[in-house]
């Protein structure tokens, strides 16, 4: 926690209800501003950010080697293949007599 009492610093701050934070304001018109930054979660962004950036890397870099040592699929005669296939199958099955 960090505490500024009209725009300085403040360190006489103390839990309230083991929630809360309170502080001893002297009397008058203050503005006070209260700001929550910890450590852990800043760390913790910092190493997500990092693993999801090389995992996705690894990503990338394993399609692109995959396609570039297969090739690129040909598509265009996709619908013949399962055409061709299916009466094949059939006519296997026929032969050995089996359902």
């Amino acid at each position: 926690w960090s505490v500024k009492l009209d725009g300085k610093a403040f360190d006489d701050f103390f839990k309230v209800n083991y929630l809360l934070r309170g502080l001893v304001v002297p009397s008058g018109k203050h503005t006070i501003e209260m700001e929550f930054h910890p450590n852990s979660f800043y760390e913790g962004e910092v190493i997500s950010k990092t693993f999801s950036s090389v995992l996705l890397i690894l990503f990338l870099l394993g399609t692109i080697w995959f396609f570039w040592k297969e090739g690129l699929p040909d598509v265009t005669h996709m619908q013949e293949i399962i055409i061709e296939q299916k009466p094949k199958k059939a006519n296997l099955l026929m032969k050995t007599g089996k359902k």
